[in-house]
């Protein structure tokens, strides 16, 4: 997944902010959790901002343990 988001951005996409819609998600594992750190990684060194919306519940719990908490979480977005 990481793979095709970071090849939308490189090929198709002007974009300065990427929105992760977690509503259909209830959890997520360690290696997801490290795949979102990758990923925020290299969106930053391009300039994008990587939001997450409608996380909730074990999911929300999970994030809060890593450092995605302080750079992806957004109060503002659902």
């Amino acid at each position: 997944m990481k793979n095709i988001i970071i090849g939308l951005v490189d090929n198709k996409c002007e974009c300065k902010l990427f929105v992760l819609d977690f509503e259909s998600s209830a959890f997520i594992d360690y290696s997801g959790i490290q795949m979102l750190e990758e990923l925020n990684d290299e969106l930053k060194l391009r300039g994008i901002k990587i939001k997450a919306a409608n996380m909730h519940g074990p999911l929300r719990d999970s994030i809060r343990k890593t450092r995605l908490e302080q750079e992806i979480v957004d109060p503002t977005i659902c």
